[in-house]
C-alpha cells in the first residue's frame, strides 16, 4: 500500500486533487479540516515494478556485466536494479564501484548523520527495528560533544521498556521527559522514542505521524538493513508520504543481502545514517554513495551469486 497527503484550502478541493492523482481506487484513511486548510490521507495499492531489459544497447560491457553479477546477489527489485545498470553504465566510468557509487547518487539521496546531531525529531518504524537503542545512540554522541538533549518515549505498554530506556539514560545523567514537554523544550537535540507500529497500517501511521507533528518533531525513519528490497521499498515510501524525509538504516553489519538499502534509498528518504554492532558506544556512522557501491560489491561473493542468479 502506499501513502499519500493532499492538502488544499477545503476539504472538496483535496479530495478532487486526490481522485486526479491517485484515481478511483484510491482509500480515504483520513481527513483533516482546520484554520490553514484540509488534510486528506489516501492509500493505493502498490503494484510490483514491471520487469524489463537490464541493459540498453550501447552499454558498456565490462561495467554492465559486473554490476548486474552484483546487483543480482543483492535482489533487487527489476525497476531499481535497471536504474542503477542504465546510470552505471551511462556514465562513462570503467570502474564499476564508481560507476555503481554515481548510479546510487542518482538514486537517492544521501545526508551525513550530523543532520541528526541538532533538531527536533521523533524515531518511527516497526518493533524491535532500533528505535531505543539509536535514541541512546544519538542522545550519547550529543552529551560527549557538549550539546543539551532532551528525551521521552511514547514506548511505555510493553513491560519494561521504560524501564529499560532508562537504564540506557541512566549514564548520560539524562532522565525521561514527558512527551508534551517536547514541544516547549528548548534543547539542542530532542529525541522522541515511539512505540512500534504496523509500516502497513495506514490509518495507524497518519495518526502516529500527526502526533509528532503536533510536538514540532520531525519523524525519522528506522528501519533495519534485514528487510528485502520490495518490503523495505514500500515502508519507506508509505513514511515518506506522511512527511518522513530522513532514515536510519540499522543492523548493518547482520545483512548480507542489501537490497532493503537499495529500497529504502529509491523510496525518496534521505539515508541519514547506519548503525553497526549492538554496542551502544559506536555512534550513527554516515554511508556515503561510494561506501554503499564498495558494500554491495564486497557482500556480492561468488557463491552469493550464484545462488541468486
Amino acid at each position: 500500500m502506499r501513502l499519500r497527503v493532499f492538502e488544499a484550502p477545503t476539504v472538496q478541493e483535496a479530495l478532487a486533487e486526490m481522485r486526479r492523482v491517485l484515481g478511483p481506487d484510491a482509500v480515504i484513511l483520513g481527513t483533516r479540516e482546520g484554520p490553514e486548510g484540509a488534510r486528506v490521507t489516501a492509500a493505493l495499492a502498490l503494484d510490483e515494478p514491471a520487469p524489463g531489459h537490464l541493459l540498453e544497447e550501447g552499454d558498456d560491457p565490462d561495467v554492465a556485466a559486473a554490476l548486474a553479477r552484483v546487483l543480482a546477489a543483492h535482489r533487487l527489485l527489476d525497476g531499481h536494479r535497471r536504474t542503477l545498470l542504465e546510470a552505471a553504465s551511462a556514465c562513462g566510468l570503467a570502474d564499476p564501484e564508481a560507476a555503481l557509487a554515481h548510479a546510487l547518487a542518482r538514486l537517492g539521496r544521501f545526508a551525513t548523520r550530523a543532520a541528526l546531531t541538532r533538531g527536533r525529531f521523533a524515531l518511527v518504524g516497526e518493533p524491535g527495528g532500533g528505535k531505543t537503542s539509536l535514541l541512546a545512540r544519538l542522545a550519547a554522541a550529543a552529551r560527549i560533544e557538549g550539546r543539551s538533549v532532551c528525551v521521552a518515549t511514547l514506548d511505555g505498554e510493553r513491560a519494561g521498556t521504560r524501564a529499560r530506556t532508562e537504564a540506557l539514560l541512566a549514564p548520560l545523567g539524562l532522565e525521561l521527559a514527558e512527551p508534551d514537554a517536547l514541544a516547549s523544550a528548548p534543547a539542542e537535540l530532542v529525541l522522541l522514542d515511539t512505540a512500534g507500529i504496523d509500516p502497513f497500517d495506514g490509518a495507524a501511521l497518519a495518526r502516529l505521524v500527526e502526533r509528532a507533528d503536533a510536538l514540532g518533531l520531525a519523524p525519522v525513519l528506522v528501519l533495519p538493513a534485514l528487510h528485502d528490497a520490495l518490503d523495505a521499498f514500500e515502508i519507506a515510501a508509505n513514511f515518506r508520504a506522511l512527511g518522513c524525509e530522513r532514515a536510519v538504516i540499522t543492523r548493518l553489519d547482520t545483512a548480507r543481502r542489501l537490497g532493503g538499502v537499495v529500497g529504502l534509498l529509491a523510496a525518496g528518504p534521505a539515508l541519514a545514517g547506519v548503525t553497526t554492532g549492538p554496542r551502544l558506544a559506536r555512534t550513527l556512522r554516515s554511508l556515503t554513495p561510494a561506501a554503499l557501491a564498495r558494500l554491495l560489491i564486497q557482500l556480492a561473493r561468488p557463491e552469493t551469486v550464484e545462488t541468486a542468479a
